[in-house]
């Protein structure tokens, strides 16, 4: 089989063996495929693509007991490992226009025990399995609702590999996928279908080789703090033809799973989880557990306060027009930052503030009073939906807006109060859920005292 000169691919993979059964959506030996951002649930992809320019790169591994199929249907237990797998799965993915990313995939197997003499099927040595890229492009992206297309493919690597047989051809998948908030729960769903030329049966293989098939998986996450989130999976596939084979597993397959998420750092998440086999198909496995991590870089969200500010004061100079409108910021690090939790907008509002921001803004100025400042920051912030533009121009409105009333009903000074506008750039928490986009969708005060130098 050619092989690929990509660089990463090269330093990935390895020569790998013959006889591996099947899976429903990535390699050719596991239903286990982490997908390639952290917008994202594990293996489920949610409608939220990454921003453009930004880089994502995942390593996960997953650890699966009794996967491997036998002809003998009393071979294994579960309640016992008679074989297992492990495997890696390294990606990196890319936002390459405002509504569409791309990734690419490198599934390996690292390890294999096989502790039971029957007739099985099983890997001959490790190492890189296939590779698959995909191309995600949002359509549609409202508060309550989200829809996005996939477009992927798999090469596969795994040579005599009885699941897509002989001089088999790439699998091209066409996915579609939902998601909405209830609350604090972000549910999605991917509903797809893959396209595979069948490959004559390998000579001595158990089953007849596996050719078009339906995908089908469900996720929902529940954001319990904005560091910490718990996701369900479930995933399955079903082949589009009758397929004769003499396992002790079914056609048919599905997994589900249950983990944990936790954002390690900013831009930094840790995953880690287990799952069970639902029906007792190619590739399932009777447990299963996972760990991995996913990071994510590029412009905008990782620069510093300094330079976002910069940028915001040439631009407020263009919009804004009052007389007196301070554009001095001071370089220091601020001395008290104030997050008012009660004054969050309504979506796509810059006035309609919740209830409670009389009592913040009451509770600031009573906890100011009787010092000199030497300047106020009030910045605003959104949630990820709109463009970059609309949301730094809203979220400076909003700013606007605060500073109004702090002027107006708090006795402050205009030229003590400077209005900054971060759009999208800077949020608190996952845009996943409605708890996180209100949270999102604030005001900040950060406070220069005249007396701290």
């Amino acid at each position: 089989m050619k092989r690929n000169s990509i660089l990463f691919y090269a330093l990935v993979s390895y020569t790998v063996g013959s006889t591996a059964f099947g899976n429903t959506i990535g390699t050719s030996s596991q239903l286990f495929n982490p997908a390639t951002s952290s917008s994202d649930f594990v293996t489920v992809q949610s409608t939220k693509v990454m921003e453009r320019g930004w880089y994502s790169f995942g390593l996960f591994l997953n650890h699966a007991s009794n996967p491997l199929p036998y002809k003998d249907s009393g071979a294994q237990s579960r309640a016992k490992a008679n074989d297992s797998l492990t495997g890696m799965d390294a990606f990196v993915g890319y936002g390459v226009l405002p509504k569409t990313e791309i990734g690419i995939v490198f599934p390996l197997i690292v390890n294999q025990d096989v502790k039971e003499d029957e007739t099985r099927g099983e890997y001959e040595q490790k190492g890189n399995t296939e590779v698959r890229a995909l191309l995600k492009h949002n359509f549609v992206q409202k508060s309550h609702f989200g829809l996005s297309g996939i477009v992927s493919g798999n090469i596969n690597r795994t040579a005599e590999d009885p699941h897509s047989g002989a001089n088999t051809s790439p699998a091209y998948n066409l996915e579609i996928v939902a998601d909405m908030p209830i609350g604090d729960m972000l549910l999605a769903t991917n509903l797809g279908y893959r396209y595979r030329k069948k490959g004559a049966k390998i000579e001595g293989a158990l089953t007849d080789s596996i050719g078009s098939q339906y995908m089908m998986s469900l996720a929902a996450k529940y954001q319990i703090n904005s560091k910490l989130s718990v996701l369900a999976e479930t995933f399955a596939g079903k082949p589009a033809d009758k397929i004769n084979h003499e396992t002790d597993r079914k056609t048919d397959s599905a997994e589900a799973l249950l983990g944990a998420r936790y954002k390690t750092g900013k831009d930094t998440w840790a995953h880690a989880g287990a799952g069970s086999e639902l029906l007792h198909g190619y590739g399932t496995a009777d447990w299963r557990a996972y760990i991995g991590f996913v990071t994510e870089f590029g412009p905008g969200k990782s620069r510093s306060n300094k330079t976002i500010a910069m940028k915001k004061k040439k631009k407020k100079k263009q919009v804004f027009t009052e007389d007196v409108y301070p554009t001095d910021i001071p370089e220091r690090q601020p001395d008290e930052v104030f997050i008012l939790r009660n004054i969050n907008f309504e979506f796509d509002s810059d006035y309609r503030v919740l209830s409670g921001a009389i009592d913040e803004l009451q509770k600031l100025t009573d906890h100011l009073a009787g010092r000199t400042f030497e300047k106020i920051i009030v910045e605003g912030h959104t949630d990820h939906f709109g463009t970059d533009e609309y949301n730094e121009d809203l979220s400076l409105r909003r700013a606007m807006t605060v500073r109004r009333q702090m002027i107006k009903h708090y006795g402050f000074q205009a030229g003590q109060l400077t209005p900054a506008g971060y759009g999208e750039a800077v949020p608190l928490t996952d845009d996943l859920s409605d708890a996180g986009r209100q949270l999102n969708r604030r005001v900040e005060i950060k406070v220069f005292y005249s007396d701290s130098h």
